[in-house]
C-alpha cells in the first residue's frame, strides 16, 4: 500500500477492529499458575471483554465509565463488521499488483 489514502483506510479499519475487540470480544485473563514438576497447570477467570473489565474495576473514575457505557449503546457489532469488510475491499482495490522480478 502506498500514499495517504491506504493510511487513511488502514486507520478506519483499525478504529473499526478497536471497538468490535474491545467491546465485543471476550478474552481469557489468567488466574492462577501452578507447578507441578514439569507440569504447569493453569487457571483463567470467565471470559469477559476488556470493556466489562473497565466497568467492574474500582479505579476507574465513573465518569470515564458513563462514557463508555454511552458510547456501548450506540455501537452494533454486525454493522462494525460489515464497515469492515467495506473498508477492506477499498484497501484491496488500491493495492499495488505484485511484480515478478527477474522477467
Amino acid at each position: 500500500f502506498e500514499g495517504t489514502s491506504s493510511v487513511d483506510l488502514l486507520n478506519q479499519y483499525y478504529d473499526l477492529l478497536r471497538l468490535l475487540t474491545n467491546f465485543f470480544v471476550p478474552t481469557l485473563k489468567l488466574k492462577s499458575r501452578m507447578r507441578e514438576g514439569a507440569k504447569i497447570y493453569k487457571t483463567y477467570e470467565a471470559p469477559k471483554t476488556p470493556y466489562e473489565r473497565v466497568l467492574k474495576s474500582k479505579d476507574i473514575p465513573e465518569e470515564n465509565k458513563d462514557k463508555l457505557k454511552a458510547i456501548y449503546l450506540t455501537l452494533n457489532p454486525a454493522k462494525i463488521k460489515r464497515d469492515m469488510i467495506k473498508v477492506s475491499d477499498k484497501l484491496h482495490a488500491l493495492r499495488i499488483p505484485y511484480r515478478q522480478y527477474g522477467k
